[in-house]
């Protein structure tokens, strides 16, 4: 996977500007590829031959990459798979889902699972790849229709819910989430395998949980007081599940020990123009790398996403040294074509040069078109990988 580079290392730079940015855009390819789902899954499966005869159920953004794994690391005894793009995989059924909000068909989609997950019975084994984004493509609401439940996350996204936040109430409204997909297939073996995009949080929070026990956070209707928005919420389901084992194929952690960087410790979240604020007034110009996800609260019209809001609220309070490179590695960053941003000297160059304003762009949550005037998106196209956000920082 490799960045567009034209604009990115054309343009008013000097010698040493260039060459930062290229050190910065092979530092994100390299963890990009440490964290390649082919490869990752099969890492964990390859020697699995208590696997063999298995039956498959893959749902995320890295759905196929992990399902062509683990079709050439186990036997496989059918399955489904879920992903954002039509996909044909020899022995699977393959259907594509909606992101960030449920298809239209979601609902036949999560029956099909559920139907394929009840035919099992004892002694069989389920073989679970589960990614980020699988929150939406595989959904089957309870006491609701799709519509519903779409709009009412729709618009807990859009106050600045956090993915904690987001998945307690998927949970709660659907027969899938929080353990739904596990009942169903009980009482056979569930293993999953999992590229986690939701770091310091545990593994059976990604894609809600559908194949995990549901983990402790926040309750969906304290989520949802909390942020004014109204939902009718169905009786809670049963807590039965069969045996279940969950393998962590990739996540931020793998990503960033491939650098050759400090890692920063902890996570960041929060509001995306908020955080770029403080590392903006951060002194010191040592080198690092960082994980986390941040939110953001949508007041305007424009075209964007969190990676990029980061670095307009740095350029907003005056970043001035260094290099900032904010990234979400799955290549889609929020409502736009971008994977982020990046922004050094050279940026806030042509920012003063061309009359830009990083508080506009703001207000308006249309950071994409503002990079795009600088030469500073950052575009690979969608990875296929989902290990939630990066930000590097080079002196």
């Amino acid at each position: 996977m490799r960045f567009h580079r034209t604009r990115l290392l054309d343009g008013d730079l000097t010698p040493a500007e260039r060459d930062r940015r290229e050190r910065a855009l092979a530092l994100a390819e390299r963890a990009l590829a440490a964290v390649e789902p082919e490869a990752a899954t099969r890492r964990v499966l390859d020697g699995r031959a208590d696997l063999d005869g298995a039956t498959l159920f893959a749902f995320g953004k890295a759905a196929v990459p992990m399902a062509r794994a683990a079709g050439r690391a186990v036997d496989l005894r059918g399955g489904l798979v879920v992903a954002p793009e039509p996909s044909t995989l020899p022995g699977l059924e393959c259907f594509a889902g909606g992101h960030p909000d449920p298809a239209p068909d979601a609902a036949r989609v999560g029956d099909e699972f559920l139907a394929r997950a009840r035919s099992l019975g004892q002694g069989d084994v389920a073989l679970c790849l589960v990614s980020g984004g699988g929150s939406s493509l595989l959904e089957r609401p309870r006491g609701m229709d799709v519509e519903t439940l779409g709009r009412a996350i729709r618009t807990l996204r859009e106050r600045g819910a956090a993915i904690d936040e987001l998945n307690a109430v998927r949970r709660a409204c659907s027969a899938i989430k929080g353990g739904g997909l596990a009942r169903a297939i009980a009482p056979a073996r569930v293993v999953n395998v999992v590229i986690s995009d939701v770091a310091p949080l545990p593994p059976e929070v990604v894609a809600s949980g559908p194949t995990c026990p549901p983990p402790r956070g926040p309750g969906a209707r304290e989520v949802l007081a909390h942020h004014g928005v109204e939902l009718a919420l169905p009786p809670p389901a049963s807590e039965v599940l069969g045996p279940i084992e969950t393998l962590v194929a990739a996540d931020s952690e793998m990503a960033r020990r491939a650098l050759p960087l400090p890692d920063r410790e902890g996570y960041f979240e929060g509001e995306a123009h908020s955080l770029g604020r403080r590392l903006a007034a951060e002194a010191g110009a040592a080198p690092w790398v960082w994980g986390g996800e941040t939110t953001v609260t949508v007041r305007g019209s424009g075209r964007g996403g969190r990676n990029q809001e980061v670095a307009l609220g740095a350029l907003a309070a005056g970043w001035s040294e260094g290099l900032l490179l904010c990234l979400g590695t799955d290549g889609v960053d929020g409502a736009s074509d971008a994977a982020g941003a990046l922004i050094d000297s050279a940026a806030v160059r042509a920012m003063a040069a061309r009359g830009l304003d990083p508080e506009a762009a703001l207000r308006a949550n249309d950071s994409t078109p503002f990079f795009d005037a600088l030469g500073t998106v950052l575009r690979c196209g969608p990875t296929g990988t989902n290990v939630a956000d990066l930000i590097l920082r080079l002196p």
